[in-house]
């Protein structure tokens, strides 16, 4: 049976093939023991709950509004698109005690004309002149002052700003509809302050602890996450938070979702866990039934399939043995796909990135995934030689090795053995006795002189290349020192035009055939750095390594 299969076998004991059947009518036999935890994403917009609108979709229904309102007030019938008899009516009831009582001062005055000041002619005694015409003066005061009153008030008046308040009433009750006039959107929007504080209550109520924007080890953590994207990031969980956690996922059935908002899964691994235990995991996942469940999920944006990464493996890997060590730094750092074992480093977890948070309309696919998941790495932990990238450049075999150590043949001719033992006995660092330890320390010697008396030229045939920059980077910092010290390079110089600095490789094998490692390692600024890399790259494939040196010195 192939792993793929065995680790399908896993999830289909739990799982019944009614996939898309209600979770009332599922039931799991058995959740796997282990610890995982989830990122769960969608969009700020939902499709239920307290209504919530944008600034620019408010911006949008004010300016309809406005344009509504101008054509009933200065009665321009033929732009009505719409009845405008609600509009009207409300407008009317809205601003009748708001106009002054005269549109300009001039109505005022035909309607309050001034006291008129009396004629010294028309009286023949001074003296009741005198009184009219202070009975005139107080009347005419009391007219100016009710005038520059009325003045003040037309003047004061704004319509613009009548209609802004009567506009923003509108708004603030939600009542454009009445106007036949839509925000837009079928969903209602929220801020994301408001969509985290109600899983924040909602998270608590549930027995949890939550906290938004922050970084809490031991509850969720509510952030944003790009725009309009809301991330519940879990505390870790075991088994025994399944029902807390399908009342979350009931909560979010509501929420909008698509092909690229994630519900990232990550599964905790055994503190053991070592490279080839990572590497086997991308292996067997069920890509093809993630696929078949998944049909509008965003995989080349969120999740590459893993041969994506194994041909990055392959292509990074060198033949030879490599120590626990050495093959967990190889991979350390990798892209990120669908089987993210990039994560161990980080959280000590191999995150699955394959599912979107559409699967929240069937909360229970999330967790059939999770129970599968969780059976991965006992099926990892199992293997002792797995096979990448089968392509143009055949099989790659990597082969679990004593003391955690991985051994890769590329396009091997037949069979490759397997190390006797378990891969349970394999993986465990055995002491060595002081015989094994004194054996390495004589190889290492000898593998050293060995590589001191190399021709620049036979090494980097061997050795250059992305996978070996830092050495690269050593040779080129010696060169710089040497090519105006050494005689025959400086020779070999002159004839290069263009390339000062041997920034072409093909330069650099020009000069490097008059050269020894020894005298690269003497030029060099770290030279007892370079020399114990130069020496452990050598050490950890010699026979290959001397093997083509002699057949170079022979036929080159």
């Amino acid at each position: 049976m192939s792993d793929a299969r065995r680790a399908k076998k896993g999830m289909e004991r739990s799982w019944k093939k009614t996939k898309h059947a209600p979770h009332a009518h599922r039931k799991f036999r058995k959740f796997e023991s282990g610890t995982f935890g989830l990122e769960l994403e969608f969009r700020v917009e939902s499709d239920r709950g307290e209504r919530h609108y944008t600034e620019e979709q408010k911006e949008a229904i004010k300016q309809e509004l406005k344009d509504k309102l101008y054509d009933i007030i200065w009665k321009r019938p033929q732009s009505y698109t719409y009845s405008p008899d609600q509009l009207r009516d409300d407008w009317s009831e809205f601003s009748q005690d708001k106009y002054p009582e005269y549109e300009d001062i001039s109505d005022w005055e035909n309607d309050n004309e001034a006291p008129e000041e009396p004629d010294k002619e028309d009286y023949e005694d001074d003296e009741e002149y005198q009184d009219e015409l202070e009975a005139w003066k107080d009347d005419h005061e009391e007219w100016k002052e009710k005038y520059d009153a009325m003045e003040a008030e037309i003047g004061a008046f704004d319509h613009d700003k009548l209609q802004a308040e009567f506009i923003q009433e509108i708004i603030d009750e939600e009542r454009w509809n009445d106007y036949e006039i839509h925000a837009g959107d079928d969903h209602y929007m929220s801020d994301f302050s408001t969509k985290a504080e109600e899983y924040q209550e909602l998270l608590e109520d549930l027995g949890w602890s939550a906290e938004i924007d922050g970084n809490y080890a031991d509850g969720w953590n509510i952030h944003e996450d790009g725009d309009g994207i809301c991330e519940l990031t879990s505390p870790i969980m075991t088994g025994k938070d399944i029902n807390s956690l399908m009342q979350l996922f009931d909560h979010a059935q509501h929420e909008v979702t698509d092909g690229r908002t994630s519900c990232h899964i990550h599964i905790g691994m055994p503190e053991d866990t070592d490279g080839f235990d990572l590497v086997a995991m991308t292996t067997l996942t069920d890509e093809p039934r993630l696929v078949q469940d998944l049909p509008d999920r965003d995989f080349a944006s969120f999740a590459n399939f893993n041969n994506d990464l194994q041909y990055t493996i392959d292509r990074k890997l060198e033949p030879g043995v490599y120590s626990k060590e050495e093959f967990m730094a190889e991979i350390k750092g990798l892209d990120r796909t669908g089987t993210n074992i990039s994560a161990f480093s980080r959280h000590g977890t191999v995150e699955f990135r394959y599912l979107s948070s559409d699967v929240l309309d069937t909360p229970d696919m999330v967790l059939g995934w999770v129970n599968y998941f969780l059976t991965l790495p006992k099926i990892a932990r199992g293997r002792k030689q797995i096979k990448i990238g089968e392509g143009r450049y055949g099989l790659t075999y990597l082969t679990r090795m004593s003391n955690g150590g991985v051994r890769v043949d590329k396009s091997p001719e037949g069979k490759v053995k397997q190390e006797p033992g378990s891969p349970e006995d394999l993986r465990r660092t055995k002491k060595e006795s002081p015989y094994e330890k004194k054996k390495a320390e004589l190889r290492l010697g000898m593998v050293s002189r060995y590589v001191e008396k190399m021709r620049l030229d036979h090494f980097l045939m061997m050795y250059s290349g992305p996978r070996h920059e830092p050495i690269m980077s050593h040779v080129r910092s010696a060169l710089d020192m040497i090519k105006e010290r050494h005689p025959k390079v400086k020779e070999v110089m002159a004839t290069i035009q263009g390339d000062p600095h041997l920034n072409d490789f093909r330069n650099i094998q020009l000069v490097a055939k008059y050269l020894t490692m020894a005298e690269v390692f003497r030029y060099s600024r770290l030279p007892d750095e370079f020399r114990r890399i130069a020496t452990a790259a050598v050490n950890k494939d010699f026979d290959v390594t001397r093997k083509n040196v002699e057949g170079w010195k022979k036929h080159l």
